[in-house]
């Protein structure tokens, strides 16, 4: 079933908003896993920092849905992670 095939406005919407927080939960996970792999946390996954800093192609993987430019968000990361 797609989103498309609920019969109410009411519905969609509600749809569109779990798709929505499931979205940004993935990316503020991939970001946490950045930023405790730059702070050199030893439980860290560097599976996202190295994405992050190599390629981005878990990240773009995240912004395909949405449209988002991998590049952009990446580079919005980085700055906010070197703050």
């Amino acid at each position: 079933m797609s989103i498309f095939d609920l019969e109410g406005a009411h519905e969609r919407k509600e749809a569109a908003r779990v798709c929505r927080d499931v979205w940004l939960g993935a990316l503020r996970q991939y970001y946490r896993d950045a930023a405790a792999a730059m702070r050199g946390v030893h439980t860290a996954h560097l599976e996202a920092l190295d994405d992050l800093t190599n390629g981005h192609e878990l990240l773009a993987n995240l912004c395909r849905p949405v449209g988002a430019d991998p590049d952009r968000v990446a580079q919005a990361m980085i700055e906010a992670l070197d703050r």
